[in-house]
């Protein structure tokens, strides 16, 4: 729904995913991750910024795969249209 610029539908689904995901530490990164790449599809760079503050922030279980790191957001393309701020910067600077 996001990649389509759904911005109602493509919130509802998130809300839905919070839902059932409540409860469940080891989807807690995975939830931020898809959060935030889907955020800055709709246009909430702003949104998309905090998803990714609390997935950095926080410990991940690689049980999706490898966890979205400060030099993997560096060079991710979705996040393209959030270089030049000051929090993603400051993001991508982390160890």
């Amino acid at each position: 729904m996001a990649a389509l610029g759904e911005r109602e539908e493509t919130l509802k689904l998130l809300q839905e995913y919070d839902t059932y995901a409540a409860g469940d530490a080891r989807v807690v990164g995975t939830g931020n991750e898809v959060r935030a790449r889907s955020l800055v599809r709709i246009g909430d760079k702003q949104g998309a910024i905090a998803s990714l503050e609390k997935l950095i922030a926080a410990p991940s279980d690689p049980i999706f795969g490898p966890p979205l790191t400060p030099a993997l957001l560096r060079s991710d393309p979705d996040f393209d249209s959030l270089r030049g701020d000051p929090r993603f910067e400051k993001l991508c600077q982390q160890k």
